[in-house]
């Protein structure tokens, strides 16, 4: 399935370059009964009509927002090849990250990994594969929210990507930090500095990285 969403994603990226359309890749309408139950769960409601139209349909707290999936073309392909569609559409979950505009697709699941698609509704049909199959432990965004720290966990080793939203890619910082086997705590100083704290091993012994988003090197290398 790795290789199915690593051709996908190729897909998307030929697609994208040839995409040239007005249609909205996400619409939403806000609830206008502020009474109606609310949950931290999300709900899909995919009927037959709707997966005829190419739109999924997700009921979030305060919002219903539907998906055009002829406008995300790695979301298209998927469901083409996909065997179980019905399975498919009931491990999808779409998360509001609270930043403008910006929502986070959940597809390809299984029972501890997804795979996570960025979609933003300020710019049309612009999406971006974060990663598949691993699980997102927790999403940082910074004090401006125009950077996002994304905290992964794959098999028995975690990392983290660090996300520019007005240019829209990931960035590196360097150093790099491998091997890391847990991620305690990601913090942002300020909108161009972050502080990880982190094992390496089975020990228990925590380190500290400081990287500048902006620097070729780290402010700061220390143990705790």
């Amino acid at each position: 399935m790795k290789n199915l969403i690593t051709t996908l994603f190729l897909l998307f990226l030929i697609a994208c370059s040839q995409q040239d359309t007005d249609e909205t890749m996400i619409t939403n309408e806000e609830m206008e009964n502020s009474e109606l139950p609310l949950t931290e769960e999300v709900n899909i409601e995919n009927t037959l009509a709707e997966e005829e139209n190419h739109k999924l349909e997700f009921v979030l707290d305060r919002e219903t927002v539907t998906l055009n999936t002829e406008n995300i073309p790695i979301l298209k392909e998927f469901l083409s090849v996909i065997s179980d569609h019905q399975q498919a559409l009931a491990d999808m979950s779409l998360e509001n990250l609270d930043t403008e505009g910006l929502y986070l697709l959940s597809f390809n699941c299984n029972e501890t990994t997804c795979s996570y698609l960025l979609l933003d509704r300020n710019e049309p049909n612009r999406t971006y594969l974060l990663d598949d199959l691993v699980l997102i432990k927790e999403i940082i965004p910074s004090p401006e929210r125009n950077h996002l720290i994304f905290l992964y966990k794959q098999y028995d080793a975690e990392y983290f990507t660090l996300f520019n939203v007005e240019d829209w890619k990931v960035l590196h910082p360097q150093p790099e930090l491998t091997d890391i086997k847990e991620i305690i705590e990601a913090t942002w100083q300020d909108d161009e500095t972050i502080d990880i704290t982190y094992h390496i091993n089975d020990n228990q012994e925590a380190h500290q990285q400081t990287i500048s988003l902006f620097a070729e090197n780290t402010i700061e290398n220390e143990d705790k």
